[in-house]
């Protein structure tokens, strides 16, 4: 078993004006002791400087929904989130598939409102709870916007839902997760439509999406198209132009997979705080479904396309993941606290074994803490709008304003 804890802090020169972050794992590898989870978790908030604001935690724990009573009780004052992920949580280095496993962010933040949202489907805006609503958000400047968590169930996900999101949080990040299993807000559990977190105040949230590819060509402007099948590149049929770069690359030994990179509307890219790094990738990575003489099919909606969107071929695999990732932290911001939300390929499928992303960051930053999950889908901004990811790990980077 592991019990862990680790802090951060900053701002404010008297103690209480601190925000603290901190971190905790639990993996029951040995269960003879009788001690749980929820004793562990209970004697860790004990230790801390006070009731938290915040608490948000990943399980792969038998019964999340006693461990969910377990912090509503302990911490009655305290914002409660959950996810449960059968393929593994994040804690620190580590990431762990196996046991009873649990990771647990607590967050103490004088100067943020935290509120909790949730809906039972994906058809409209969430309810955010008490008597705050949305309109309250929507005029806010970019510089005063609050920054949103997004957690929802994979089943029946519909894509539309972050349409909605980004009208009524528009200069918001929103960074976050599809699972699987059951959600909790506070101790309710829910198995259906999504559940999130809005901080407003002073924590901001620095999304960092790593999509995990590198370009293999040019750009190429996509001049003729049916929807998601494209017929042209630059006036020339696609097969034309990609088939020479794909024999050069089956040459070289290329190993990995194919992607379509395409650029985004860098005219409706959203205004952004001045001092906020400019993480959001540089082009959209979706599937391609065949390349054939008639034209290249891509598995995206057509409305990620326009008369102005570039193709570029991108390729994905354990080497330009784990360049991408490391690009993206040298043009960082140490934040306070990390939450990863990472695609279940990027464990041991990909890299023969779990953590070395988590390892990297850790080696990175190692004062800052970080939790998270292997999710069924990841989300994150790429331009002014946010997506669904595969393949990706989708970082919400916890700092001051």
């Amino acid at each position: 078993r592991r019990f862990l804890g680790t802090a951060a802090a900053s701002g404010g020169e008297e103690e209480e004006e601190k925000n603290i972050f901190r971190s905790f794992s639990y993996v029951d590898e040995d269960r003879d002791d009788g001690e749980t989870a929820d004793d562990e978790v209970c004697r860790w908030l004990d230790d801390g400087p006070r009731e938290p604001d915040l608490i948000m935690f990943f399980s792969r724990l038998t019964n999340p929904a006693e461990f969910a009573r377990t912090l509503t009780r302990h911490s009655p004052n305290a914002k409660v989130v959950g996810i449960t992920s059968g393929m593994g949580v994040i804690e620190g280095d580590r990431e762990i598939d196996y046991g009873e496993t649990v990771s647990v962010m607590a967050g103490y933040m004088p100067n943020t409102t935290v509120r909790l949202f949730s809906s039972s489907d994906f058809s409209g805006a969430p309810t955010i709870e008490g008597d705050a609503s949305w309109a309250d958000y929507v005029t806010r400047p970019a510089a005063e916007s609050p920054h949103a968590m997004v957690f929802a169930s994979s089943m029946g996900f519909e894509e539309k839902f972050l349409r909605v999101l980004d009208n009524v949080l528009p200069f918001g990040t929103k960074v976050g997760g599809l699972t699987q299993g059951p959600m909790f807000i506070g101790d309710e559990r829910r198995t259906a439509g999504s559940v999130g977190v809005l901080l407003d105040g002073e924590i901001v949230i620095d999304p960092m999406v790593c999509q995990g590819c590198l370009a293999l060509s040019d750009k190429y402007k996509i001049t003729d198209r049916f929807d998601s099948l494209i017929t042209e590149l630059d006036g020339r049929p696609p097969l034309e132009i990609l088939h020479p770069i794909l024999k050069e690359q089956e040459e070289n030994g290329m190993q990995g997979h194919l992607f379509a990179g395409l650029s985004v509307d860098s005219s409706a890219v959203r205004p952004v705080e001045e001092k906020e790094p400019s993480l959001a990738p540089k082009f959209l990575v979706r599937h391609i479904m065949a390349l054939a003489p008639h034209g290249l099919q891509l598995a995206s909606e057509p409305d990620y396309l326009n008369d102005d969107t570039e193709f570029s071929l991108v390729v994905f695999n354990s080497e330009t993941a784990m360049v991408e990732l490391g690009l993206q932290l040298k043009e960082a911001q140490q934040p306070l606290a990390a939450l990863k939300f990472s695609c279940n390929v990027r464990g041991a499928s990909l890299y023969g074994r779990n953590g070395p992303e988590s390892e990297l960051v850790t080696k990175t930053w190692d004062t800052v803490p970080m939790v998270g999950y292997y999710a069924d889908g990841e989300l994150g901004p790429v331009g002014h709008r946010t997506y669904v990811h595969g393949f990706t790990s989708s970082f919400a980077l916890l700092r001051k304003r």
